[in-house]
């Protein structure tokens, strides 16, 4: 009686786990962000630093990719092959987002942020491998860039 139950509720598990949707590359949702803001998006994608790099204190210090930085910060960003794009100031709220940053991912994974930070070539990002393509699965959100607040993730197969 009890081996049939668990074999049951293990079945039912393997069921349930094997229903995920199949994920939709990342390109096709930029391109039709308006179908997907605001809704659980499960995405293929292939990911890279936004970090920027402060050179000093104030905000005209900002550069991208600068060769005397000091410290680095910035979020995930899908990577659909475009160049970097070379700023001089930090975006604020009433500026364009970068143009090489159609996407960017957000939230926490074991209680720290998923986000890339520190000394120029030594940046760390967390928690996922540069480069590497990932199934990434959240809420897709309406900001500027729009922002996928992750909430699970695994290594694309």
């Amino acid at each position: 009686m009890i081996r049939g139950a668990l074999g049951l509720a293990l079945l039912g598990m393997l069921t349930l786990s094997a229903c995920k949707d199949k994920p939709i590359p990342a390109e096709e949702v930029i391109a039709n962000l308006d179908h997907y803001l605001g809704k659980r998006v499960r995405m293929k994608a292939k990911l890279r630093s936004g970090a920027r790099c402060r050179v000093g204190e104030s905000p005209e210090d900002w550069k991208t990719y600068c060769k005397d930085c000091q410290f680095c910060n910035g979020p995930y960003v899908v990577d659909l092959g475009l160049p970097p794009v070379e700023t001089t100031t930090t975006s604020t709220a009433t500026d364009e987002p970068p143009q090489d940053w159609p996407m960017i991912l957000g939230g926490s994974h074991d209680y720290k942020a998923i986000r890339c930070r520190g000394p120029l070539n030594e940046i760390a990002c967390y928690p996922f491998e540069l480069g590497k393509e990932y199934v990434v699965e959240g809420m897709l959100e309406r900001n500027r860039p729009p922002r996928l607040m992750v909430d699970g993730f695994q290594p694309a197969d």
